[in-house]
């Protein structure tokens, strides 16, 4: 997978999640989207280019909203969270 690709990756995930709208989808949807975004953070993190630290505050924007929707959804169908920031 090229490095572009790969950074992108995370994009896709997140994007499914938040079109979704069956909240069982949704919990998976939304637990691939975070392992993507969480994946892409550490590479970020482990780079110590200052070019990326906008890269950085949006994938933690994501997981965030990624995070709200699920809690959202999850409370409207009776399910447990578990997404962890």
């Amino acid at each position: 997978m090229s490095d572009n690709k790969h950074n992108e990756n995370w994009v896709d995930f997140y994007k499914a999640a938040l079109l979704e709208e069956d909240p069982e989808k949704l919990l998976q949807r939304t637990d691939i989207a975070v392992d993507a975004l969480r994946s892409r953070i550490w590479v970020l993190v482990g780079e110590l280019h200052g070019e990326h630290n906008g890269h950085s505050t949006e994938l933690h924007d994501a997981l965030r909203t990624l995070g709200a929707l699920r809690d959202h959804r999850a409370a409207s169908v009776g399910m447990p969270r578990e997404i962890s920031h």
